[in-house]
Parts: C-alpha cells; structure tokens; sequence
C-alpha cells in the first residue's frame, strides 16, 4: 500500500470522523483537540510535547499538498521523511504566542486585562490552529538551528511570518545585507530550496500569496510595525486587533486553495480506484471490452462531466 493511498484513507477517516463528514469543515477545526488523539494526533518519536502543526493527520495532508507522487511537482519525498528530526516539518505561519503568550498571559498582561480583547483573543486561538494556518518547510539543521527554530527566535524573526518572507527574499536575491544564518540554513536543506529557488515558487508552493501585493513584494503586514514589549496598553491593543484581522484573512486564503487541491487528491484516488476495479473484471473475463470501455466513459463523466481534463487523469500514472 502506498504513501498516497495511506493519506488519503487517512484523510477520509479525518474527515468522517472528525469534520461529520464536510471536508469544508477544516476551515474551523482546532487541531489543539488532538493532543490526545492516538489516531489523528499526538506524534512521539522523540518524546518531544504535542505540536499541532505535526500531527499525523496534519503529516498525511503535508504529503497530498506537496510530494510529486500527487502532483506535477519537483519535491520528490516520502511520509517518512515528515515529522520533527526528519526532512521535512510541519511548521505555523501566524504565531500565537509570540504576541499573545501560550496561555494568552502577554495578553493580559499587556492589555491591562482588557476583558473584551481578552475574548478577542480567546477567539484567535482557536483560529490560529487550523489547516489554513499550517505549511510544511524543509528541517534539516546548519549551526544549531532549523527554519522552524530560527523562525521562532526571539532574537531574530520573533515568529513573525512576514519578517522571515521579507529575510528569505533577500537570500533569494543575494542581498550584500541578508541573513548569513538563514542563507546557511538554505544550503543545508538544499534538497528543497534547488528546486524552489525563487520567491515566486516559494510563494506559490506555500499558498502565501496573500503576503504580497500585486507587484511581488513583501506586504509589510508587521515587520515595521513591531514595537518593544514594554509598550503602553492602547498601542499594543491596537496592534494586536490588527494582527488578528490581517492573520485571518490571511488563513482563510489559505485554506480555500488546500480545499481545492485535496478534494481533487480524493476524487482521484476514487477514480483510480474504481477505473482499476474495471480492469481487473475485465482481465478476468467478467465484461466485455465494449463494457469496460462504457463503464470507463461512465466513471470519468461522474467526475468530470464536462471533460475538461483539467488534472483530474493524473491518476492513471501511479499505483495505489
């Protein structure tokens, strides 16, 4: 049974079990509900505390999004090769704790306990842990560090995605004044940035284009707008609601382009395995070929009745 077939039984078991059914259902669901999910949820190789963006079934969407086992991509890896030491990691665009606090303590702190905000930012949370808020990024170390951790280093990104988008482009372009940690980062995972080795890739394989404006640059969403944490209750009020609105907008995006593509990745799974279901009673003398030929003609308009062959045939290529 292969990696694919495996995600997406998976996913439809994700689905059925936990979304009542409506893949749509992703848009709101709080992966933080899995901590104790043995199925769906808690990874452990290492010991290491329960992390929503790396979750098994977040890994199995991480491999329908990405691997070139499903689409016509260049990333050529496995499902094992995803998870925390490995290749690749699961990683979360908009930060929640950087600014809130894991427990929302810099909220309250900050705010004054400002009641109303505090319920704002409740909201958020469960907002901040959804599919449209995850991505997958290459994990392997240089000097200590992975993207992911470098990311989150309050010395340098503070977890800021637009900040690390604004620094990467700069090591895309071979600025005099980028990150020589993040550029040895991007050597060490060379496997993955030699093939998207534009920001233009970048953006497109990560759904992010929504943090850039219409002529290709970095939106300055927060990077000029970050201020010391000893900042006065009004002003860090004002910045954070902003943070909130803009990180929503951004996730929503997001997740309508995820949607797309793992619907296509179930439909064509069911295809192939209904189109080798035709095959095989064929082979086996149960129809004649003019009805294999039918039930083939039959199956493809289910899914595609207009006959577009926009896509939907990858699936006659790989095996299940």
């Amino acid at each position: 049974m292969t990696d694919l077939f495996q995600c997406c039984n998976l996913l439809k078991d994700f689905i059925s079990e936990k979304l009542d059914g409506d893949i749509e259902n992703f848009k709101q669901y709080n992966f933080l509900l899995l901590e104790n999910d043995k199925k769906f949820g808690r990874c452990s190789e290492f010991g290491t505390g329960f992390d929503p963006d790396d979750t098994e079934i977040a890994r199995a969407v991480y491999y329908l999004l990405f691997s070139n086992k499903v689409h016509d991509t260049d990333l050529d890896f496995s499902f094992s090769d995803i998870g925390t030491h490995k290749k690749y990691q699961g990683d979360t665009l908009n930060t929640f704790n950087t600014l809130f606090g894991e427990n929302m303590e810099r909220a309250v702190k900050y705010s004054n306990n400002d009641t109303a905000f505090i319920k704002e930012v409740e909201q958020f949370k469960n907002k901040c842990y959804v599919l449209g808020n995850f991505t997958m990024l290459p994990n392997l170390y240089a000097d200590g560090q992975t993207i992911n951790l470098y990311r989150g280093n309050w010395n340098t990104y503070k977890d800021y995605f637009d900040v690390f988008l604004y620094e990467l482009n700069k090591c895309y372009e071979d600025a005099p004044d980028k990150d020589k940690t993040l550029s040895e980062l991007m050597k060490a995972n060379s496997f993955y940035f030699d093939i998207v080795n534009s920001m233009e890739l970048f953006k497109r394989y990560n759904f992010i284009s929504p943090y850039f404006t219409p002529e290709g640059a970095v939106r300055d969403s927060f990077k000029s707008k970050i201020e010391n944490w000893d900042r006065e209750p009004s002003r860090y009020v004002a910045f954070a609601r902003n943070y909130i609105c803009i990180s929503e907008h951004l996730i929503d995006m997001r997740i309508q382009a995820i949607l797309r593509i793992l619907k296509r990745v179930i439909a064509n799974v069911e295809i192939k395995i209904k189109y080798d279901e035709i095959n095989r009673k064929f082979k086996n003398g149960k129809i004649t070929k003019e009805q294999e030929r039918s039930e083939k003609e039959a199956l493809l308009r289910k899914y595609d009745p207009n006959r577009k062959k926009n896509g939907t045939y990858w699936f006659m290529k790989y095996e299940l």
